[in-house]
């Protein structure tokens, strides 16, 4: 009906040398048969964890996704033609005085590289996280995320780059409340750069319901303010909105 045919294969292997050692990889390749737009692609990736202690975590990541690659009949794609280095340090405290609210608290810091198959540098970013749960059940987190300078190869729909100056890509905190009886609830707050040159605040407030073990319903309302939009309108003009 669709004149279309897609095949995707994957190959994955686990290696654990030791119990605070783990590494993982996955072979990709595609071929779409369409019409006469017929393509193959190919994709990798290899990530390790070490954890030298019950506090310590180390992770990287190396992730290649070919040009021409295309799983999306199985799934979620992030894009194309994206080659990622990633690297990740957690740790966690766990001793609190016993008058102290915190039960936990976990600090993890991110780096991560970009750049596409011609070669051209996408925005790398730096993050900070931190999670700390509280003795009464509730959990809050905190987020910064920043991007750097980069290209946008995406975003002219393939009418050519975009330069993107540094940028605020997320300060977030979270509050998720503990159970009190069968309801609980969730708040967050962002500020982000969604533009050219200015800011944007994201709210969302969820409630949920726990009817039984097996079954809850929640309500969820997210809320958006922003000065600044920079929206794609045809060829290689873009407009940014107030």
């Amino acid at each position: 009906f669709f004149d279309r045919t897609a095949q995707v294969h994957a190959t994955d292997f686990i290696w654990r040398p030791g119990e605070r050692l783990s590494v993982q990889g996955q072979l990709l390749a595609s071929q779409i048969d369409q019409a006469d737009l017929d393509s193959s692609g190919d994709g990798a990736l290899l990530r390790a964890s070490f954890t030298p202690s019950p506090d310590w975590q180390h992770q990287a990541l190396l992730l290649h996704l070919g040009r021409d690659l295309d799983y999306t009949d199985l799934g979620f794609q992030e894009r194309s033609s994206l080659n990622r280095a990633f690297y990740s340090v957690s740790r966690r405290y766990r001793e609190f005085a016993a008058s102290d609210r915190r039960a936990g608290v976990l600090w993890r810091a991110e780096l991560e590289l970009n750049h596409n198959d011609s070669g051209e540098h996408l925005s790398p970013i730096l993050g900070f996280f931190r999670e700390a749960q509280q003795r009464s059940g509730a959990l809050l987190t905190s987020k910064l995320e920043l991007a750097g300078e980069g290209v946008d190869d995406l975003i002219s729909r393939g009418n050519g780059n975009v330069n993107i100056d540094d940028r605020l890509g997320v300060l977030e905190q979270t509050y998720q409340s503990a159970r009190i009886g069968k309801w609980r609830g969730y708040g967050r707050a962002s500020l982000l750069q969604e533009g050219d040159d200015d800011y944007a605040i994201e709210a969302e407030s969820k409630v949920e319901y726990f009817a039984r073990a097996d079954l809850s319903a929640s309500l969820r309302v997210i809320m958006l303010w922003s000065r600044d939009w920079l929206i794609w309108q045809h060829d290689n003009l873009l407009a940014s909105f107030e």
